[in-house]
C-alpha cells in the first residue's frame, strides 16, 4: 500500500500528469492500493 499525502498539489501540469500515468502504471503491474491524501474531495476522486 502507497499512502499519498498532498499528492499533486504543488506540481506543474506537465509534472502532475507524468506523474498520474506512471503512478497508474505502477498500480496495474503491480496490483497495489495507492491511498490519497488531499483537502478537496475532486482531487482524490480524480485518482480513484
Amino acid at each position: 500500500m502507497l499512502s499519498w499525502d498532498e499528492s499533486f498539489a504543488g506540481l506543474d501540469a506537465r509534472t502532475r500528469e507524468r506523474l498520474q500515468e506512471t503512478l497508474a502504471r505502477v498500480r496495474r503491474h503491480t496490483g497495489s492500493t495507492i491511498a490519497f491524501v488531499a483537502r478537496e474531495r475532486k482531487v482524490g476522486a480524480c485518482h480513484g
